[in-house]
């Protein structure tokens, strides 16, 4: 319905505020329960919300930010890859 839309719409501003996170920051420890109450919304509606906003989920998200900074390191340091993982 238009009033879904309408609510989903509010919380996009935040969720792109997650993501840039995410992506800024893939050392930290993300949890879906804690991003999910920033939003006011329960666990399961924020990752469908999520989902429905990004095509991927955040778990996808938290990795894809910590391979592509892993990558990077490998790339611009001379890091071994036990550094780099751990």
């Amino acid at each position: 319905s238009s009033l879904d839309t309408i609510n989903d719409n509010i919380h996009i501003d935040k969720l792109l505020l997650i993501r840039e996170k995410i992506y800024q920051n893939p050392e930290l420890d993300f949890k879906i329960n804690d991003c999910a109450k920033k939003l006011l919304l329960s666990r399961s509606y924020f990752q469908h919300l999520y989902v429905k906003t990004f095509g991927v989920s955040i778990s996808q998200d938290i990795i894809s930010s910590r391979i592509k900074q892993a990558c990077n390191l490998l790339r611009t340091t001379y890091l071994s890859i036990g550094d780099i993982s751990s």
